[in-house]
């Protein structure tokens, strides 16, 4: 399991990918969740319930940019995206 930082210059927030690799070739990842927002700032909880399938909760849906919406034979990980709750 990665997270990513990118922030592309001085009018961009930063955004935090969440993304599972293969250790056996790590050119072979899947992104999970893209939120907005540099880690320190934003709260998220990933727990593994088994060694193919994830879950990523506990995230406010306001920070959501993009997140993994389908399931595919051969994907690397089952994920289950759940976000908490909505700050107003």
């Amino acid at each position: 399991m990665f997270k990513f930082l990118w922030n592309a210059g001085a009018t961009t927030n930063w955004q935090t990918d969440i993304v599972v690799a293969d250790l056996q070739d790590t050119d072979e990842r899947e992104l999970l969740v893209s939120l907005d927002g540099h880690p320190k700032g934003l709260s998220y909880v990933i727990d593994w319930s088994s060694d193919e399938r994830v879950e990523v909760t506990g995230f406010d849906f306001n920070n959501l940019l993009s997140f993994k919406s389908t399931q595919r034979v051969g994907d690397l990980v089952e994920a289950e995206i759940r976000p908490g709750l909505v700050s107003q």
